[in-house]
């Protein structure tokens, strides 16, 4: 399993990854995760390869592209020669080049899953680098990869002409049910514990503090509606608590159980976000009964059970922010939002649809 970071980096590719790796291992497979190690801690329940990396990239301007040194690779050689099928996420990334190109010279089979299509940004120049990526690098991979794997049916089409279809597969993240879901705990008694107080409208925001995921139009919209809490989990370059607004609230990265606590006492997850798929969180967030509120580009990504999301459009929550958090209140709705995702999203069912792809490509040989 290769990926550019661990998940204590806090990605929601990492995360994925981690996941996919966790549930591969209950269902009796062997699995070694080559990524860069950034210092901020390994995952304890998979077997690690480590690579010494440069993460300035990041620093400078926020996006995070690591660069590998040199310390690593007589591990990361010998796992690949161990292995029988190398599974890299997401092609662009140099640490992915690395291992397909390794892969391909010691004849093992390829699996590319491609979570992310185009970004939009305002920053031209981003722009520019993201688009040359994806031309050289990412189409690279994806024709020679010997399965593809979308996450989403936005990410497949923007890829489709570089693709084989007989090599291409659609699989959804899933989602553990165990740990996600709903509780008998009433909301206001989750808040008043969280410390919000209980009458109070309450939205919350997950995910990488960055300009994809529509921090400015969020901000917009908690300096309008300031009788509303507005709550953000993670990090990043674009931090909320530099809005200097009292009803912000910067939790900061939380582990998971921190995380359903909030996704159980809040109103409404908005991800205004551009350019990435199906996010995790939504899913995640939905299977704990907590509406969700995302562009309609990502929900077509998904593109079924409609009348369970909140759909937006540039204006929709300055008109309507408040009816929204009233409905959300709505138990009843509620309930059809995490039954839904119960219905729609589970682990064993995307280990098992991997399975056969790892099946199809090994019979190959």
């Amino acid at each position: 399993m290769v990926t550019h970071y661990y998940s204590s980096h806090g990605g929601g590719i990492e995360l994925v990854a981690h996941r996919l790796s966790s549930e591969l291992v209950k269902f009796g497979h062997q699995v070694e995760w080559v990524a860069t190690d950034t210092k901020e801690g390994l995952p304890e329940d998979i077997k690690c390869v480590p690579m010494s990396g440069v993460n300035v990239v990041e620093r400078l301007c926020g996006v995070p592209y690591p660069f590998w040194g040199l310390r690593g690779y007589r591990r990361l050689l010998a796992s690949i020669r161990e292995a029988d099928i190398v599974h890299v996420h997401e092609g662009i990334y140099m640490s992915s080049q690395v291992c397909i190109s390794l892969a391909h010279l010691m004849k093992k089979r390829i699996v590319l899953t491609q979570h992310v299509g185009s970004i939009p940004t305002k920053k031209r120049w981003l722009q520019v680098l993201i688009h040359i990526g994806n031309a050289r690098l990412t189409c690279r991979v994806l024709k020679t990869a010997d399965a593809v794997v979308f996450v989403s049916r936005v990410v497949r089409d923007f890829f489709q002409s570089q693709t084989c279809p007989s090599r291409t597969f659609l699989i959804a993240n899933g989602t553990d049910s165990d740990l996600f879901h709903q509780t008998l705990e009433p909301a206001q008694k989750l808040r008043t514990s969280l410390g919000v107080h209980p009458g109070t409208g309450l939205v919350l925001f997950v995910g990488r503090f960055v300009e994809k995921k529509g921090l400015p139009y969020i901000r917009k919209l908690a300096e309008r509606f300031e009788g509303v809490q507005w709550v953000f989990a993670g990090r990043g370059p674009e931090d909320p608590s530099t809005w200097k607004l009292g009803n912000v609230k910067v939790l900061g990265k939380l582990h998971q159980q921190e995380l359903i606590c909030w996704y159980q006492c809040a109103d409404l997850l908005l991800l205004p976000s551009a350019g990435e798929g199906f996010p995790l969180v939504v899913q995640e967030a939905m299977a704990c009964g907590l509406p969700c509120a995302i562009f309609r580009e990502t929900w077509a990504a998904w593109g079924e059970g409609e009348e369970n999301f909140i759909i937006l459009d540039d204006h929709s929550l300055d008109r309507e922010l408040s009816n929204i958090l009233l409905k959300n209140r709505d138990q009843r709705f509620r309930n059809r939002v995490a039954r839904y995702a119960a219905q729609s999203w589970h682990w064993s069912k995307t280990v098992r649809e991997y399975e056969q792809v790892y099946r199809n490509i090994l019979n190959e040989i």
